[in-house]
Protein backbone atom coordinates (compact mmCIF):
# COMPACT_ATOMS: atom_id res chain seq x y z
CA UNK A 1 0.00 0.00 0.00
CA UNK A 2 3.03 2.30 0.03
CA UNK A 3 3.52 4.76 -2.84
CA UNK A 4 5.35 3.44 -5.85
CA UNK A 5 8.53 5.45 -5.20
CA UNK A 6 8.76 4.08 -1.64
CA UNK A 7 8.27 0.50 -2.83
CA UNK A 8 10.98 0.93 -5.47
CA UNK A 9 13.40 2.42 -2.90
CA UNK A 10 12.86 -0.41 -0.42
CA UNK A 11 13.21 -3.03 -3.14
CA UNK A 12 16.53 -1.56 -4.28
CA UNK A 13 17.92 -1.70 -0.72
CA UNK A 14 16.59 -5.19 0.03
CA UNK A 15 17.96 -6.67 -3.21
CA UNK A 16 21.52 -5.60 -2.38
CA UNK A 17 21.98 -6.71 1.25
CA UNK A 18 25.73 -7.25 0.81
CA UNK A 19 26.07 -3.53 0.09
CA UNK A 20 23.26 -2.13 2.24
CA UNK A 21 24.08 -3.77 5.61
CA UNK A 22 27.81 -2.82 5.84
CA UNK A 23 26.92 0.69 4.70
CA UNK A 24 24.19 0.88 7.34
CA UNK A 25 26.63 -0.27 10.04
CA UNK A 26 29.22 2.34 9.04
CA UNK A 27 26.63 5.12 9.12
CA UNK A 28 25.23 4.00 12.50
CA UNK A 29 28.63 3.97 14.20
CA UNK A 30 29.74 7.29 12.73
CA UNK A 31 26.49 9.11 13.57
CA UNK A 32 26.39 7.71 17.12
CA UNK A 33 30.01 8.65 17.88
CA UNK A 34 29.55 12.11 16.34
CA UNK A 35 26.44 13.00 18.38
CA UNK A 36 27.76 11.52 21.65
CA UNK A 37 31.15 13.21 21.37
CA UNK A 38 29.58 16.63 20.91
CA UNK A 39 27.07 16.22 23.73
CA UNK A 40 29.48 14.81 26.29
CA UNK A 41 31.96 17.59 25.68
CA UNK A 42 29.58 20.54 25.47
CA UNK A 43 26.67 19.66 27.72
CA UNK A 44 27.58 17.38 30.59
CA UNK A 45 30.09 19.68 32.28
CA UNK A 46 27.86 22.73 31.78
CA UNK A 47 24.87 20.83 33.20
CA UNK A 48 26.93 19.85 36.22
CA UNK A 49 28.09 23.42 36.81
CA UNK A 50 24.52 24.69 36.49
CA UNK A 51 23.52 22.48 39.44
CA UNK A 52 25.94 24.30 41.73
CA UNK A 53 24.29 26.89 43.99
CA UNK A 54 24.96 30.54 43.38
CA UNK A 55 28.14 31.73 45.12
CA UNK A 56 29.22 28.14 45.75
CA UNK A 57 32.47 28.01 47.75
CA UNK A 58 35.50 28.44 45.51
CA UNK A 59 38.27 28.12 48.11
CA UNK A 60 39.03 25.52 50.78
CA UNK A 61 41.17 26.21 53.83
CA UNK A 62 42.68 23.40 55.90
CA UNK A 63 45.18 23.25 58.78
CA UNK A 64 43.72 26.09 60.81
CA UNK A 65 44.46 25.86 64.54
CA UNK A 66 42.27 26.80 67.50
CA UNK A 67 43.99 30.18 67.99
CA UNK A 68 43.48 31.04 64.30
CA UNK A 69 39.69 30.85 64.30
CA UNK A 70 38.86 34.35 65.56
CA UNK A 71 41.31 36.25 63.30
CA UNK A 72 40.32 34.06 60.33
CA UNK A 73 36.63 34.93 60.82
CA UNK A 74 37.63 38.59 61.05
CA UNK A 75 39.43 38.31 57.69
CA UNK A 76 36.33 36.75 56.09
CA UNK A 77 34.13 39.54 57.48
CA UNK A 78 36.48 42.25 56.18
CA UNK A 79 36.32 40.82 52.66
CA UNK A 80 32.55 40.15 52.62
CA UNK A 81 33.13 36.46 52.08
CA UNK A 82 30.39 33.83 52.38
CA UNK A 83 31.79 30.87 54.29
CA UNK A 84 30.72 27.43 55.39
CA UNK A 85 30.89 26.47 59.08
CA UNK A 86 34.28 25.66 60.55
CA UNK A 87 34.70 21.94 61.26
CA UNK A 88 37.32 20.32 63.50
CA UNK A 89 39.27 17.54 61.80
CA UNK A 90 40.69 14.56 63.71
CA UNK A 91 42.72 11.89 61.95
CA UNK A 92 41.89 8.36 63.16
CA UNK A 93 41.44 4.84 61.85
CA UNK A 94 38.41 2.59 62.25
CA UNK A 95 39.67 -0.40 64.23
CA UNK A 96 36.63 -2.21 65.69
CA UNK A 97 32.91 -2.70 65.05
CA UNK A 98 30.84 -3.92 68.01
CA UNK A 99 34.06 -4.89 69.80
CA UNK A 100 35.34 -7.06 66.93
CA UNK A 101 38.48 -6.17 64.93
CA UNK A 102 37.28 -4.41 61.83
CA UNK A 103 38.68 -6.99 59.38
CA UNK A 104 36.69 -9.75 61.10
CA UNK A 105 33.51 -7.68 61.38
CA UNK A 106 33.42 -6.65 57.72
CA UNK A 107 32.61 -9.66 55.56
CA UNK A 108 31.78 -7.94 52.25
CA UNK A 109 34.15 -5.17 51.32
CA UNK A 110 33.33 -2.91 48.41
CA UNK A 111 35.72 -0.39 46.93
CA UNK A 112 34.69 2.53 49.13
CA UNK A 113 34.67 0.43 52.29
CA UNK A 114 38.04 -1.09 51.44
CA UNK A 115 39.56 2.38 51.07
CA UNK A 116 38.07 3.40 54.41
CA UNK A 117 39.73 0.46 56.17
CA UNK A 118 43.18 1.05 54.71
CA UNK A 119 43.74 4.69 55.54
CA UNK A 120 43.23 7.27 58.25
CA UNK A 121 39.83 8.92 58.15
CA UNK A 122 38.96 12.56 58.74
CA UNK A 123 36.49 12.70 61.63
CA UNK A 124 34.54 15.76 62.71
CA UNK A 125 31.80 16.90 65.07
CA UNK A 126 28.94 19.36 64.61
CA UNK A 127 25.94 20.76 66.45
CA UNK A 128 23.59 20.54 63.46
CA UNK A 129 23.14 18.65 60.21
CA UNK A 130 25.00 20.40 57.35
CA UNK A 131 22.93 21.79 54.48
CA UNK A 132 24.70 19.44 52.04
CA UNK A 133 23.57 16.37 54.04
CA UNK A 134 20.22 14.65 54.35
CA UNK A 135 19.30 12.28 57.16
CA UNK A 136 18.02 9.00 55.71
CA UNK A 137 17.65 6.84 58.81
CA UNK A 138 17.73 7.39 62.54
CA UNK A 139 18.30 10.84 64.01
CA UNK A 140 20.93 13.53 64.39
CA UNK A 141 23.48 13.26 67.21
CA UNK A 142 22.34 14.68 70.55
CA UNK A 143 24.67 13.34 73.24
CA UNK A 144 28.41 12.72 73.55
CA UNK A 145 29.47 9.37 72.14
CA UNK A 146 27.08 9.36 69.16
CA UNK A 147 27.96 9.40 65.46
CA UNK A 148 26.21 9.54 62.08
CA UNK A 149 27.67 7.75 59.04
CA UNK A 150 27.50 8.43 55.30
CA UNK A 151 24.98 5.93 53.93
CA UNK A 152 27.00 4.42 51.06
CA UNK A 153 30.02 3.82 53.29
CA UNK A 154 27.75 2.29 55.91
CA UNK A 155 26.33 -0.07 53.30
CA UNK A 156 29.77 -1.11 52.05
CA UNK A 157 30.95 -1.80 55.61
CA UNK A 158 27.70 -3.47 56.67
CA UNK A 159 27.03 -0.87 59.37
CA UNK A 160 23.57 -0.26 60.84
CA UNK A 161 21.91 1.83 63.50
CA UNK A 162 23.00 0.87 67.01
CA UNK A 163 26.45 -0.47 66.01
CA UNK A 164 29.34 0.52 68.26
CA UNK A 165 32.43 1.88 66.49
CA UNK A 166 35.94 2.21 67.82
CA UNK A 167 38.52 4.54 66.25
CA UNK A 168 42.21 4.75 67.13
CA UNK A 169 43.49 8.29 66.98
CA UNK A 170 46.49 10.23 68.23
CA UNK A 171 45.22 10.19 71.82
CA UNK A 172 42.68 7.95 73.53
CA UNK A 173 40.45 5.59 71.50
CA UNK A 174 37.20 7.13 70.24
CA UNK A 175 34.05 5.09 70.83
CA UNK A 176 30.62 6.02 69.53
CA UNK A 177 27.21 4.52 68.69
CA UNK A 178 25.68 4.94 65.22
CA UNK A 179 22.41 6.87 65.58
CA UNK A 180 21.87 8.05 62.01
CA UNK A 181 22.74 7.46 58.35
CA UNK A 182 23.26 10.45 56.03
CA UNK A 183 23.10 11.05 52.31
CA UNK A 184 25.93 13.44 51.35
CA UNK A 185 26.03 15.79 48.37
CA UNK A 186 29.73 15.51 47.52
CA UNK A 187 29.36 18.07 44.71
CA UNK A 188 28.30 20.92 47.01
CA UNK A 189 31.86 22.28 47.51
CA UNK A 190 31.20 22.32 51.24
CA UNK A 191 33.27 20.28 53.71
CA UNK A 192 31.75 16.79 53.92
CA UNK A 193 32.67 13.81 56.07
CA UNK A 194 31.98 10.09 56.34
CA UNK A 195 31.68 10.22 60.14
CA UNK A 196 30.19 13.16 62.07
CA UNK A 197 30.19 13.00 65.88
CA UNK A 198 28.26 14.85 68.53
CA UNK A 199 29.83 18.01 69.90
CA UNK A 200 32.45 17.32 72.57
CA UNK A 201 33.22 13.74 71.52
CA UNK A 202 36.56 14.70 69.95
CA UNK A 203 37.71 17.25 72.53
CA UNK A 204 40.52 15.01 73.80
CA UNK A 205 42.05 14.55 70.33
CA UNK A 206 44.60 16.62 68.44
CA UNK A 207 42.73 18.54 65.79
CA UNK A 208 42.90 21.15 63.08
CA UNK A 209 40.05 23.01 61.38
CA UNK A 210 38.66 23.09 57.84
CA UNK A 211 36.18 25.29 56.01
CA UNK A 212 35.32 26.57 52.53
CA UNK A 213 34.29 30.04 51.45
CA UNK A 214 33.28 32.07 48.42
CA UNK A 215 35.42 35.03 47.43
CA UNK A 216 34.41 37.26 44.53
CA UNK A 217 36.89 37.24 41.61
CA UNK A 218 37.76 40.89 42.15
CA UNK A 219 38.81 40.07 45.73
CA UNK A 220 41.13 37.20 44.76
CA UNK A 221 44.20 39.47 45.01
CA UNK A 222 43.59 39.62 48.77
CA UNK A 223 44.39 35.93 49.19
CA UNK A 224 48.06 36.83 49.50
CA UNK A 225 47.33 38.65 52.75
CA UNK A 226 45.46 35.58 54.04
CA UNK A 227 48.45 33.32 53.40
CA UNK A 228 50.80 35.85 54.98
CA UNK A 229 48.64 36.04 58.09
CA UNK A 230 48.26 32.25 58.35
CA UNK A 231 51.37 30.73 56.73
CA UNK A 232 50.60 27.21 57.98
CA UNK A 233 47.29 26.84 56.10
CA UNK A 234 46.73 24.96 52.85
CA UNK A 235 44.57 26.97 50.44
CA UNK A 236 42.85 25.01 47.66
CA UNK A 237 41.65 27.06 44.70
CA UNK A 238 38.51 25.38 43.34
CA UNK A 239 38.44 27.81 40.39
CA UNK A 240 41.82 26.52 39.22
CA UNK A 241 40.68 22.91 39.63
CA UNK A 242 37.52 23.60 37.61
CA UNK A 243 39.49 25.42 34.91
CA UNK A 244 41.85 22.45 34.61
CA UNK A 245 38.90 20.06 34.51
CA UNK A 246 37.19 22.10 31.80
CA UNK A 247 40.40 22.16 29.76
CA UNK A 248 40.78 18.37 30.03
CA UNK A 249 37.13 17.81 29.10
CA UNK A 250 37.43 20.26 26.18
CA UNK A 251 40.51 18.46 24.83
CA UNK A 252 38.85 15.06 25.19
CA UNK A 253 35.72 16.45 23.54
CA UNK A 254 37.67 17.81 20.59
CA UNK A 255 39.49 14.52 20.17
CA UNK A 256 36.22 12.55 20.28
CA UNK A 257 34.59 15.03 17.89
CA UNK A 258 37.37 14.65 15.32
CA UNK A 259 37.19 10.86 15.67
CA UNK A 260 33.46 11.03 15.03
CA UNK A 261 33.97 13.43 12.14
CA UNK A 262 36.57 11.16 10.55
CA UNK A 263 34.21 8.21 10.97
CA UNK A 264 31.45 10.26 9.36
CA UNK A 265 33.69 11.13 6.41
CA UNK A 266 34.73 7.50 6.10
CA UNK A 267 31.06 6.45 6.06
CA UNK A 268 30.31 9.03 3.35
CA UNK A 269 33.23 7.73 1.30
CA UNK A 270 31.85 4.20 1.67
CA UNK A 271 28.45 5.55 0.60
CA UNK A 272 30.00 7.20 -2.47
CA UNK A 273 31.90 4.01 -3.31
CA UNK A 274 28.71 1.98 -3.00
CA UNK A 275 26.89 4.37 -5.33
CA UNK A 276 29.68 4.13 -7.90
CA UNK A 277 29.76 0.34 -7.62
CA UNK A 278 26.00 0.10 -8.20
CA UNK A 279 25.81 2.85 -10.82
CA UNK A 280 25.51 0.43 -13.74
CA UNK A 281 22.74 -1.51 -12.06
CA UNK A 282 20.90 1.71 -11.17
CA UNK A 283 21.16 2.85 -14.82
CA UNK A 284 19.57 -0.41 -15.89
CA UNK A 285 16.81 0.08 -13.30
CA UNK A 286 16.21 3.62 -14.48
CA UNK A 287 16.23 2.51 -18.15
CA UNK A 288 13.57 -0.06 -17.39
CA UNK A 289 11.47 2.48 -15.49
CA UNK A 290 11.74 5.00 -18.32
CA UNK A 291 10.75 2.33 -20.87
CA UNK A 292 7.57 1.58 -18.96
CA UNK A 293 6.71 5.26 -18.65
CA UNK A 294 8.41 6.59 -15.49
CA UNK A 295 9.01 10.32 -15.29
CA UNK A 296 12.14 12.03 -14.01
CA UNK A 297 10.23 13.12 -10.89
CA UNK A 298 9.65 9.45 -9.98
CA UNK A 299 13.37 8.70 -10.33
CA UNK A 300 14.22 11.66 -8.08
CA UNK A 301 11.68 10.63 -5.43
CA UNK A 302 12.94 7.05 -5.51
CA UNK A 303 16.55 8.18 -5.00
CA UNK A 304 15.55 10.52 -2.15
CA UNK A 305 13.47 7.85 -0.40
CA UNK A 306 16.26 5.31 -0.80
CA UNK A 307 18.60 7.74 0.98
CA UNK A 308 15.94 8.44 3.63
CA UNK A 309 15.35 4.76 4.42
CA UNK A 310 19.06 3.99 4.60
CA UNK A 311 20.40 7.07 6.41
CA UNK A 312 17.21 7.59 8.45
CA UNK A 313 17.46 4.00 9.67
CA UNK A 314 21.06 4.66 10.60
CA UNK A 315 20.03 7.85 12.47
CA UNK A 316 17.36 5.93 14.41
CA UNK A 317 19.82 3.21 15.44
CA UNK A 318 22.40 5.87 16.33
CA UNK A 319 19.82 7.51 18.62
CA UNK A 320 19.16 4.17 20.32
CA UNK A 321 22.89 3.70 20.93
CA UNK A 322 23.08 7.27 22.23
CA UNK A 323 20.21 6.60 24.65
CA UNK A 324 21.86 3.36 25.79
CA UNK A 325 25.06 5.29 26.58
CA UNK A 326 23.20 8.11 28.38
CA UNK A 327 21.23 5.80 30.67
CA UNK A 328 24.13 4.64 32.91
CA UNK A 329 25.60 8.15 32.69
CA UNK A 330 22.37 9.64 33.98
CA UNK A 331 22.17 7.07 36.77
CA UNK A 332 25.69 7.85 37.98
CA UNK A 333 26.01 11.61 37.41
CA UNK A 334 22.52 13.06 37.21
CA UNK A 335 20.54 11.33 39.98
CA UNK A 336 18.74 8.98 37.64
CA UNK A 337 17.71 11.63 35.09
CA UNK A 338 18.65 11.29 31.43
CA UNK A 339 20.70 14.32 30.32
CA UNK A 340 18.75 14.76 27.08
CA UNK A 341 19.69 17.51 24.64
CA UNK A 342 19.09 18.74 21.10
CA UNK A 343 22.35 17.04 20.04
CA UNK A 344 20.25 13.89 19.74
CA UNK A 345 18.83 15.48 16.58
CA UNK A 346 22.26 15.76 14.95
CA UNK A 347 21.99 12.38 13.10
CA UNK A 348 18.65 13.54 11.69
CA UNK A 349 20.23 16.79 10.53
CA UNK A 350 22.85 14.80 8.62
CA UNK A 351 20.03 12.63 7.24
CA UNK A 352 18.10 15.67 6.05
CA UNK A 353 21.15 17.08 4.25
CA UNK A 354 21.94 13.82 2.46
CA UNK A 355 18.31 13.20 1.50
CA UNK A 356 18.10 16.74 0.12
CA UNK A 357 21.28 16.15 -1.88
CA UNK A 358 19.83 12.91 -3.27
CA UNK A 359 16.59 14.70 -4.14
CA UNK A 360 18.31 17.53 -5.98
CA UNK A 361 20.98 15.46 -7.71
CA UNK A 362 20.17 14.48 -11.30
CA UNK A 363 19.16 10.82 -11.54
CA UNK A 364 21.47 8.36 -13.29
CA UNK A 365 20.27 8.40 -16.86
CA UNK A 366 20.28 5.33 -19.10
CA UNK A 367 23.48 4.93 -21.12
CA UNK A 368 23.19 6.15 -24.71
CA UNK A 369 23.95 4.13 -27.84
CA UNK A 370 24.49 5.74 -31.19
CA UNK A 371 23.08 9.03 -29.95
CA UNK A 372 19.75 7.40 -28.95
CA UNK A 373 18.53 6.48 -25.51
Amino acid sequence: RMPLAARLALRRLSRRKATTLPLLAALVVSLAVLSMSIQTGRQLLSDWRSTLPENAPNYFVINLFDQDLAPFNDWLTQHNSDSQPLYPVVRARLTAINGEPVRDAVTKEQDRGDRALNRDLSLTEADSLPDSNELLEGRWVERSGEVTVESELAESLGLKLGDQLTFTGSSTPIEAEIVGLRDVDWESFAPNFYFMFSAGTLDAQSRTWITSFYLAPEESTELGSLVQQFPQISLLDVNAILATLEDIVAQASRAAFFVGLMLMLAALLVLAAALLATADQMRKDNRLLVVIGARQSLLRRTAALQALFLIGGAALLANLIHFAALFPLGQKLFDGELPLSLWLLLPWGVTALLVLAARLAPPLRPASRGGKV
